[in-house]
């Protein structure tokens, strides 16, 4: 079993990924499964970043995982690749424009898909 302060990766835990279902803590499903390879991109775009900037560049999830309720009440579509853990939601790191950053992402994304 994971836990909330176990990393997944080298600059991710897995309580920024797990679906953020639930209120104070006390999760309504089990905080799903993020899949290696999307975990292995956000590697590879944070790395890209920090290159970038010529510094370490921590990019902030905003979501991952969500369980088929937690998606609903986001307003997520009902086929979202969050609901199979292949989705992260990021936010612009400081010191990198939007579209900058979105380039960047795609570069690394391919055709994968990327959703602004």
């Amino acid at each position: 079993m994971i836990v909330a302060n176990q990393k997944v990766s080298e600059h991710v835990f897995y309580s920024e990924v797990r679906c953020r279902c639930g209120q104070n803590g006390r999760y309504l499903c089990d905080g799903g499964h993020i899949r290696s390879e999307v975990l292995e991109l956000f590697e590879r775009i944070r790395s890209r970043c920090s290159e970038r900037l010529g510094r370490d560049c921590p990019i902030h999830i905003a979501s991952g995982v969500r369980c088929r309720l937690h998606n609903i009440l986001v307003g997520g579509r009902s086929q979202s690749n969050h609901l199979n853990g292949t989705a992260l939601d990021l936010k612009v790191p400081e010191g990198i424009g939007f579209e900058e950053f979105y380039s960047i992402c795609e570069d690394e994304v391919g055709d994968g898909g990327l959703g602004k």
